[in-house]
Parts: structure tokens; sequence; C-alpha cells
């Protein structure tokens, strides 16, 4: 990918990704200073996850309706335009109340999954080819991935020395930059070569037609079948593996903060990885073994778990390991897959479907976060890793031997190398 490509694309998702990583954690240990309420505060998570998991499929609409660049510049005004009224808000002795920030957090939620749906479909305008669309996807997960592992420590480490305002102020400078980088992206207007199924798409602009489009898309339902199930199994990690240091060790919370830490690692160094792997075979093997790994660890943390609970140092050393081979399978499944998707899905339907897959993302987060919450206070740990590890390996196997004929027969469509410029 070339320079003039790579470093505004560096740049906007940097700029967005950083900057709502530490407003949003800001905001979070403002509500509960402010409240000094539990509840106070996960009702704001609430109203933000709501908003986005409802609003997601309307915005994919927009995102196929109208130029690419246009909705991310828009997507960038209205968080800016956001957090201007906002800062006006406690500049005029306003506090970090309930409503203000949920009110805020709709306008951002909002922005962000407009952001977010427009830049994923507009990769078939950026890239030139397949091995661009890979790095164009490396790149976006890498430094997602950096921003959410770095915002909250920045923000941590600032919160006492600055005010709220001062966060807010900064923020809208970050978006600003996000908007100069959005515009400096070059897009060509006509996407790089999609399927013959481009030509024969629902070119309604509605809901229902992105569900008659994925009836008739079985490999596409089946992996989004599998990413599903990939991310309601990650809240087995995300419940666990704090709750088993706490468990065996309950003084070491700089231990926990650590391995909470080894997956957005490890997703950042495959992401760097495996573009320069330079991988041309068919995409659905690299996802086949990352799946796989991420059964098998899963598994395997299950059984070790009784063989290293007395050791404080083995003990965290195995989870650590696990938690940064979860992160690598993470990324080496996703980053191929949603190169197929961008190749596979047409170019007017992109927003539909990416929006539509994110909110279902977004919904088996909270479910499987309640569902391992209850596993773990009455059942074995370790029992729930190796059943969890156990019912992936069997549903990666029925993904594959169900999508198998389709599999053996699919031949990806040429893409295009010189684009029309734009």
């Amino acid at each position: 990918m070339k320079q003039s490509i790579k470093l505004p694309l560096i740049g906007t998702i940097t700029f967005s990704q950083l900057g709502s990583a530490i407003l949003s954690f800001v905001l979070s240990l403002a509500v509960l200073k402010e409240t000094k309420s539990a509840t106070a505060f996960g009702l704001v998570v609430m109203v933000s996850s709501a908003i986005s998991i409802v609003a997601s499929p309307f915005l994919g609409v927009l995102v196929d309706r109208l130029n690419k660049r246009l909705v991310l510049f828009c997507s960038q005004v209205i968080s800016i335009a956001a957090l201007a009224a906002f800062f006006i808000y406690l500049k005029s002795g306003g506090t970090t109340n309930v409503i203000a920030v949920c009110t805020l957090n709709v306008f951002l939620e909002l922005s962000d999954s407009l952001y977010g749906t427009a830049l994923l479909a507009s990769a078939v305008h950026i890239a030139s080819d397949e091995g661009e669309l890979t790095t164009f996807n490396s790149l976006d997960q890498s430094f997602t991935a950096l921003c959410s592992l770095v915002g909250p420590l920045v923000a941590g480490a600032l919160y006492q020395l600055l005010q709220v305002t001062t966060f807010v102020w900064l923020e809208m400078v970050s978006e600003a930059l996000a908007l100069v980088f959005v515009i400096a992206i070059p897009m060509h207007k006509k996407a790089i070569a999609m399927s013959e199924a481009d030509e024969e798409a629902d070119t309604s602009l509605w809901l229902g037609a992105t569900v008659r489009y994925l009836r008739h898309q079985k490999l596409i339902l089946l992996f989004a079948f599998g990413m599903l199930l990939l991310n309601l199994l990650f809240a087995s990690l995300d419940v666990g593996l704090p709750y088993l240091m706490v468990r065996y060790f309950a003084g070491h919370t700089m231990m926990i903060a650590i391995i909470e830490v080894a997956v957005p690692v490890g997703l950042i160094l495959a992401s760097i990885i495996y573009p320069m792997i330079n991988y041309k075979g068919k995409f659905f093997r690299p996802v086949f073994l990352a799946w796989t790994g991420f059964a098998i660890v899963l598994a395997l943390l299950g059984l070790s778990i009784d063989l290293f609970h007395n050791s404080f140092l083995g003990f965290s050393s195995l989870l650590i390991a696990a938690t940064l081979l979860l992160g690598v399978s993470i990324s080496v499944g996703k980053i191929p897959l949603l190169s197929y998707f961008e190749t596979r899905i047409p170019a007017h339907q992109q927003g539909r479907v990416f929006s539509l897959l994110d909110s279902l993302a977004q919904v088996t987060t909270p479910v499987g976060t309640v569902l391992y919450g209850v596993l773990f206070d009455h059942a074995d740990a370790g029992l729930v890793f190796l059943v969890s590890g156990v019912l992936l390996a069997a549903a990666v196997a029925g993904i594959f031997l169900v999508g198998r004929p389709t599999l053996r027969t699919l031949v990806q469509s040429p893409v295009k190398t010189t684009p029309d410029a734009g």
C-alpha cells in the first residue's frame, strides 16, 4: 500500500480512536465521582451500547446511499459539534451528571458507528487489489487495538492533572485532525472488482434487502456466525481471567492488568506480522487454523488451571501466554475474513451488511458477560474453559463441513489493480 494512502489512513484511525478511548474513560470516572453510584455508571454504559446496537443497521443505509468520504466527513463533524456543545455546557456551570453524559454519548456513539461502518465500506474504494485490502484491514485492526490499549492508560495518568473540560477540548482537536486525514485519503470512484453477485444484488436501501441478500450467501452467513460465536466465547476471558487471579492471587492487581493487556498486544502483533507473510492461498485456511487454535487454547487453559494455580509465577505465565495466543488467533482469523467479505459483498450493500453484523456482535458481548458470570459463579472454572473450547472446536468443524461444497468450488473474481482515479 502506498504511503499516500497508508499515512492518512493511520492518521484518521489513530486520532479518531485514541481520542474516543481517552474521553470515554475520563467520562466514566467523572460520572462515578459526580454521582457516587455504580448504577449511574452502568446506565451510561447501557445507553451508549443500546444506541449503537439499535442505530447501526439504519446508519448502514446512509453509508450505502451516500458518498463514503462525505459520510466519514459528516461523522467527524457530528462528533466535533456534540463535543463543542458539551464543552460550552461545562464552561457555563454544568456538571458531568448522568443525563448530560448520556446525551453526549448518544451523539458520539452515532458518530462512531457511522464512522466505523463507512471506513470499512470504503476499503474497496481505497485499496487497489486484494493485497492492499489485507493491509487496510491489518492497519485498521492494529491501530484500533493500540488505541484501546493506550487510551485508558493515558487517561488514567492525566485524570488527576487535567479538568474534564480540557479532555473534551483535546478530543475536539483529535476529531478535527481525524477529519483532516479523512479528506487526505485517496479514494477511487469505482470499487475494485466485485463478484458477479454485485450486478444482481437487491438495490433497495432498507434492512429487508440485506436480509434477503444474506439468505442466499451461505458462506458469509456461516463465517459471520463463527465470528459472533468467537465474540460470545471471548467473554470467558473478560470474566474468567480476572476471576481466576482474584480467586487465587487477590493481592496481585498489577498482574491482572498485564493479563488484560496481553490480548490487544496479541492483536497488534498479528496485525503487523500477517501482511508481511503475503499469504496467497484461499482465505478460509488461516481462518480455520486461527479458530481451531482459539478452541485448543481455551481447552488447554481449562485443563492446566489445576496444575498451575498453586504457583503465582507459573499461573501468571500460563494466563499471559494463553491470552496472547488468543489475541493472535482473533487477528489472524479476522483479517482474511474481512478481506473476503469486502470482495464478495456488493459495494452498495456493504454498509448495511457490516452495520448489521456489528449490531449482532455488540449484542453478544453483554450476553456473554452475563452468561459467563453465572457459569464461573456456579461451576468449576477449568471445566467452563474446557467445555467452551470443545464447543468452539465442534462449531468450527460444523461450519467448515457445511460450507465444504462451496469452499471446494470457490473461485474468487480477479481484482483490478488499476481502478479509476477519483
